[in-house]
């Protein structure tokens, strides 16, 4: 499938070598260089068009099952940065919707910043439930004197 170079011919207008110059003389040359040059071009595309596609068709097998493999090891990345990327924008959104609930207990005044409300402190208890559970007499053992 080759087409006409786009080139135009030399000037044929003047037929007498006499009454040729030498710009004349060189129109007819650099045209057929050109026209050489832009075939060859076409040579070497349709060259390479058919190389490329006789190595496609002399793909082997394990080429194509590499290939698959690939292509499932990048959508599988594709998956994982999605995914990251969604768990990421879930975390800016919860810290965003904490820091307007703060904003606006600051706004009514329920809050005191810096304030860090009640804690709780497990070394402070009062009773144990696990001494509850227990019955009264394994805890309390009666003692006997001997005189």
């Amino acid at each position: 499938m080759t087409t006409a170079p786009k080139t135009s011919p030399p000037r044929t207008a003047r037929t007498s070598s006499k009454a040729l110059g030498r710009r004349d003389l060189r129109q007819p040359l650099t045209w057929r260089k050109n026209l050489k040059a832009e075939m060859k071009k076409l040579e070497e595309a349709t060259a390479a068009t058919e190389a490329v596609g006789e190595a496609e068709t002399e793909k082997t097998e394990e080429e194509e099952e590499e290939e698959e493999e690939e292509e499932e090891e990048d959508k599988q990345i594709l998956e994982m940065k999605t995914e990251k990327a969604q768990e990421e924008k879930r975390a800016r959104k919860r810290k965003l919707q904490e820091k307007k609930k703060l904003e606006e207990k600051l706004r009514l005044k329920s809050v005191i910043l810096g304030d860090t409300g009640p804690i709780e402190t497990g070394g402070d208890e009062l009773f144990s439930l696990e001494e509850l559970s227990q019955p009264y007499k394994q805890t309390h053992k009666r003692t006997t004197l001997c005189w």
